[in-house]
């Protein structure tokens, strides 16, 4: 979703410009309170496991160890981000930029197999 269309989702929901994008029930002084990084990782884990949505882990954890599936959380969408615009625009300087990173990871570089072999089917012999 980009700015523009946030901005006017945000504006028909009756949100002042100001007011956080994602907030909790209790309301302060201001209005309406942004909710925690914790309770954005609660709420991504919690319909991740309802959706038996998995990821493949990175990190080994009580839930399992490295390269097995793993409930997502909220900091994968940033690294899906950047995949995505790796992907899409061939541009690593920009993908590193957007992401705010000094310098982009391996990990961006590489391909899944079916990946490798759609853009294989391109490649003259």
């Amino acid at each position: 979703m980009t700015d523009q269309k946030r901005m006017l989702w945000a504006n028909e929901q009756g949100l002042a410009p100001q007011a956080p994008l994602f907030f909790s029930r209790k309301h302060g002084p201001a209005g309406p309170r942004a909710i925690s990084r914790v309770q954005a990782w609660t709420i991504v884990k919690a319909a991740s496991e309802r959706a038996n949505v998995r990821v493949l882990a990175l990190r080994g954890s009580r839930r399992g160890a490295i390269g097995e599936p793993a409930p997502a959380h909220p900091h994968v969408f940033r690294h899906v981000r950047v995949r995505q615009i790796v992907r899409q625009t061939r541009s690593l300087p920009l993908a590193q930029r957007q992401a705010g990173w000094a310098r982009l990871q391996p990990a961006y570089l590489s391909i899944g197999d079916e990946e490798a072999r759609e853009l294989m089917r391109g490649v003259a012999d």
